[in-house]
């Protein structure tokens, strides 16, 4: 199978005012950062309102993928044809969106397993248009999967693919295979300029969707205990590769294909194991609701009955494979008050944690639910401060945040099992902490 996903443009709906992209037909310039390799196909004779931008056109394996003469007709009569249906307003609204998926496929019987996730009003309401139409088409004998998108706003939150650079923290990876003191002047040399010099390298002329530094921890492949931060540059093409667990991906990706050394879980512990912590944010335990004036406050009290259940269903799917889920959460999951808004939280590690650590006690034996005002709060540790700091921080975050959203720095996001997660790192582990947006009981 042969994979194709790109967006239909259309000129005549463009909106020219400064800051805008209409609602149909015209890509923003953030949306075309999406891709390092488009393609624009037109058919000026019997389609001259209408372009193909493919930014997917791979093979199954991920090979290059040219659409053929073929493809690339179907594709542009499909478009022109759901176009004239605008025109005419004559598609329907959202809610009868089967009708219009079949009406679609009788006009165009090759078109096979047709999906529209929804038909967006347009301006005026009813000049309507799906957001995307997705369907398999039979280019002689191979399979095609199509995916089109007709709006902007629904292309940046629903293309997923991307490609990650990445600028390493030394110019040669295989160096940092070396005492603290060597790798130490290693990382003095690796300026903020020669970072910037590297970027352009790669980048070229391909304006980026996001540039972040990722930070991780190196270790001394002798001495036990010493470490040293290092940074390293994402470069990413796609709202889709702003992930954090894309990005780790992406930095082993790089090791593996840069290096031969044998230890690189030795010199990268957290990037090459599950060190990770998931905060589950009681969210829907609401004390008072919101006013024009006043933010919503939490519940202090939390029925001890259903805090497993809602963390079984809310911690990433990857837990449950290596344990019996009822019974670590039983004996791991720990539930904690913030001081942000008075809420309550769960917090669990992954079963897989280097060093057998699971549960919240074992890392802040100290931590207490105190104002960083407060006298009290010099009484933890100065880790424990640091660690409070943040994750106050991450709360107020995760509340608003969504798949689309943009990121505070010193953050990123985190999608498992369909559910967002705001994370960040601190201490040598990773805190997934689940958006508002995705907590269900």
């Amino acid at each position: 199978m042969n994979i194709l996903k790109g967006f239909i443009t259309i000129p005549e709906l463009a909106n020219n005012l400064a800051g805008q992209t209409a609602i149909f037909g015209e890509l923003s310039q953030y949306s075309r950062t999406f891709s390092r390799s488009q393609q624009q196909y037109v058919d000026t004779g019997l389609h001259p309102s209408i372009e193909l931008e493919a930014f997917t056109s791979i093979t199954d394996t991920g090979a290059a993928y040219t659409p053929s003469v073929g493809v690339r007709a179907h594709v542009l009569a499909v478009a022109a044809w759901i176009y004239d249906q605008h025109l005419a307003a004559s598609i329907p609204s959202n809610t009868n969106k089967a009708t219009f998926i079949n009406t679609l496929g009788t006009t165009f019987p090759t078109m096979t397993g047709i999906s529209i996730n929804a038909i967006v009003n347009g301006n005026p309401l009813s000049h309507r248009m799906p957001d995307y139409v997705d369907w398999t088409y039979d280019d002689g004998g191979v399979d095609v999967q199509i995916k089109i998108w007709f709006s902007d706003a629904s292309f940046r939150t629903q293309y997923d693919d991307y490609e990650i650079l990445v600028v390493p923290p030394v110019s040669t990876i295989n160096d940092l295979n070396n005492p603290t003191a060597t790798v130490a002047l290693l990382l003095v040399l690796k300026t903020a300029s020669v970072v910037i010099d590297e970027i352009a390298a790669l980048a070229g002329t391909d304006p980026y969707t996001t540039l972040r530094t990722q930070t991780v921890t190196w270790n001394d492949p002798v001495v036990s205990g010493a470490t040293l931060p290092t940074g390293w540059t994402l470069i990413i093409y796609g709202a889709a590769g702003n992930d954090a667990d894309a990005i780790k991906n992406a930095i082993r990706e790089y090791i593996s294909t840069h290096s031969a050394l044998p230890n690189w879980s030795t010199l990268y512990p957290t990037l090459y194991a599950d060190n990770e912590f998931t905060i589950i944010p009681m969210w829907g335990d609401v004390a008072v609701a919101p006013t024009t004036l006043d933010p919503t406050l939490y519940a202090s009290a939390i029925r001890v009955g259903k805090l497993i259940t809602v963390a079984a269903a809310m911690i990433p799917g990857t837990y449950a494979q290596s344990v019996v889920i009822s019974s670590y959460l039983n004996a791991q999951l720990y539930i904690a008050s913030a001081f942000f808004r008075s809420l309550q939280f769960m917090v669990v590690g992954n079963p897989n944690n280097v060093g057998a650590t699971y549960n919240f006690d074992m890392l802040y034996p100290d931590y207490m639910d105190v104002p960083t005002t407060s006298a009290d709060f010099a009484r933890m540790s100065n880790n424990t401060q640091l660690f409070v700091v943040k994750l106050n921080a991450a709360l107020d975050a995760a509340r608003t945040l969504t798949s689309i959203s943009s990121i505070p720095v010193g953050f990123t996001r985190s999608i498992r099992n369909n559910r967002v997660f705001l994370s960040f790192d601190f201490g040598g582990f990773t805190y997934l902490v689940l958006a508002a947006v995705s907590y269900l009981e």
